[in-house]
């Protein structure tokens, strides 16, 4: 008889398609492990609706409704949970990708006997003073709770775990892997995406990411407006979506820009887009890696993008050029508008070499859970 496969829990906020780099790591993980050896099923505490969940029960995994803490209350939670594990007593390991409440459902899952595993995808958020230090007081029992601590870089995981957790044997980095075979630079899809999308004769600024404050949509906006200042050629092309899309679409037409910038939405093939693109602009007040660097760095785009981001996101130093968020909008355009004429080469090798590849990821990960169990 076949050996059964082993079964491990991620528990995520949600599935939301397009939501952002949680979503696209865990489902890129789900989607090349090997299910012969390790089954993952999601707890997910919203978005159950959501398209991922029909795909996930499709390939035979399953997903789990979790209460909402704000909603429910604490003791109706940890009820959820201690009765969750008593029921499903197949899972041996337990992957918290939330942050929120994280300290607490490990810790429920390891008092009902799961190896505990921590994940930690963001650095450094702006917080309040008070926010900050609640939030710090919620998540310093982590560093017992969770019996492995892992990170998509060493930023990300002194920020959830303390500043020396690297030099602790429970620490493990986990790049944002993916399948970069798919970003790798098609001078015929860039003619044909240029052509379809009337970008032709343009220099193309690209950016992709959620519509939230983290993003920094709003200096995105000024340096592009410096950029258009000085090349009327210029073009934004920006992927995703989020809450403030519309406050951005109302800043780009009060400047005049509505013919120059261009809002995708979300879409299935980004790295179609990137191909369009000249430039990859990313001014983000914070990041735990910052993956859709990588993308952009595969696919051959110079980058220019905050210097406060991880050392981790750099896979070609030669297209990375960090600014300050400090120095000036006009900078950020000189800085952007420099990187005209940048010849394209791939480099998912280089990405491969430095553990960005999502087989070769997902393969180490595999391999983690087994031994564990």
């Amino acid at each position: 008889m076949p050996n059964q496969p082993e079964y491990v829990l991620y528990i995520v906020s949600d599935l939301l398609e397009g939501r952002g780099g949680i979503q696209s790591v865990v489902m890129s993980i789900f989607e090349n492990m090997d299910r012969s050896r390790v089954q993952i099923d999601f707890v997910v505490h919203q978005g159950y609706a959501s398209s991922f969940v029909p795909f996930v029960k499709e390939k035979g995994n399953r997903v789990y409704q979790a209460p909402q803490f704000k909603k429910v209350g604490p003791l109706a939670y940890i009820r959820w949970w201690n009765r969750f594990f008593k029921e499903h007593p197949e899972y041996k390991i337990v992957h918290g990708h939330m942050k929120a409440y994280i300290s607490l459902y490990l810790l429920i899952a390891k008092l009902n006997g799961c190896t505990t595993i921590a994940h930690s995808h963001i650095a450094y958020p702006q917080l309040s003073f008070f926010k900050k230090y609640a939030e710090k007081l919620a998540l310093y029992p982590l560093r017992w709770v969770a019996d492995y601590h892992c990170a998509c870089s060493i930023q990300a995981g002194e920020y959830l775990y303390g500043k020396n957790i690297s030099k602790k044997p429970s620490f493990r980095l986990i790049p944002n892997a993916r399948n970069t075979k798919i970003f790798v630079y098609d001078e015929e899809k860039r003619h044909l995406m240029r052509k379809e999308l009337n970008l032709t004769d343009k220099f193309v600024i690209g950016h992709a990411g959620r519509f939230d404050n983290q993003k920094n949509h709003v200096f995105l906006i000024k340096i592009f407006e410096g950029i258009y200042k000085k090349n009327s050629t210029a073009r934004l092309l920006l992927l995703g979506d989020g809450h403030l899309r519309e406050k951005i679409q109302q800043q780009v037409n009060q400047l005049g820009l509505t013919d120059a910038v261009i809002f995708t939405g979300v879409v299935p093939n980004p790295q179609d887009y990137y191909q369009a693109m000249d430039v990859f602009l990313f001014p983000s007040l914070f990041e735990g890696l910052g993956m859709v660097l990588t993308e952009a760095q595969i696919a051959g785009l110079p980058c220019v993008f905050s210097a406060n981001l991880p050392q981790e996101i750099e896979i070609a130093p030669e297209l990375c050029h960090r600014i300050s968020l400090e120095e000036s909008a006009e900078k950020w355009a000189e800085v952007t508008l420099a990187q005209a004429g940048v010849k394209r080469v791939s480099r998912d090798k280089e990405a491969a070499e430095k553990g960005f590849e999502i087989s070769t990821l997902t393969k180490q990960l595999e391999n983690f859970y087994l031994r564990l169990l």
